[in-house]
């Protein structure tokens, strides 16, 4: 098996099973105008945060199975083991570990909207996520993961076995790091043309394409660590 083909198998593995047939709400959570960072660590599933100025600061937690079972007996030893609390500044999402192999298929789907400039820390097996607005970091630490970001964030570091990232900046301060530390990496970084960046790729295999010239020392600052790197710059 080639590097190139290993992405795909990595990411499909978590991620399509975390596909779910059913869904039932856990908990929602009203939040402060002053949080300040979002911690999550859950198995596989769906994170979606916006940080919408013209919506409710909001949290929405919900239980959703990946395989066969179905039952709301079911769904409902699932939405058990969620604990979502907001403590401080932090909204603090945690899923306990289950007494039973029988509910290893529990997958469960977060949508937040926060106010912006928080730091986010999300840790899960399998992660499919969409994080559109500003942040001030983000922080994942997965087995996989498949990431779709909009907006800004200062800092924004992935460590993974396998990642699938498409990571737009819609605006550039010229202070940003981007660190991604994976066995297999695909990515797609566009900082709307913005000028000077600087990267650099440590790969077995690489091919990147980059639009913008390497400027040493400049910021935004990328690093693209892997054993299979793809990526396009731009």
């Amino acid at each position: 098996m080639t590097k190139r083909s290993l992405l795909p198998l990595l990411l499909a593995a978590p991620l399509l099973a975390a596909a779910p047939a059913h869904a039932k709400p856990t908990k929602a959570l009203d939040l402060p105008n002053d949080l300040a960072k979002v911690r999550i660590d859950s198995p596989a599933g769906e994170v979606t945060l916006t940080t919408a100025t013209d919506e409710p600061y909001r949290a929405t937690i919900a239980a959703r199975e990946r395989g066969s079972k179905s039952s709301e007996s079911y769904l409902a030893a699932c939405q058990a083991l969620v604990s979502a609390k907001v403590q401080g500044n932090a909204l603090i999402i945690e899923v306990a570990s289950p007494a039973s192999s029988d509910l290893n298929d529990c997958s469960y789907e977060i949508v937040a909207n926060i106010p912006a400039k928080a730091d986010v820390s999300i840790k899960q097996h399998g992660l499919q996520a969409s994080l559109n607005g500003e942040f001030n970091s983000v922080n994942t630490d997965t087995d996989a993961v498949k990431l779709l970001f909009e907006g800004h964030a200062t800092d924004l570091a992935m460590k993974s076995q396998a990642v699938d990232a498409d990571i737009s900046f819609t605006q550039v301060n010229h202070d940003e790091t981007i660190d991604i530390d994976s066995k297999a990496l695909s990515a797609t970084l566009d900082f709307g043309d913005a000028k000077p960046i600087s990267y650099s790729v440590d790969g077995v295999a690489s091919w990147v394409d980059s639009q913008l010239p390497n400027t040493p020392g400049a910021k935004p600052s990328i690093r693209l660590k892997a054993m299979s790197v793809r990526a396009t710059i731009r």
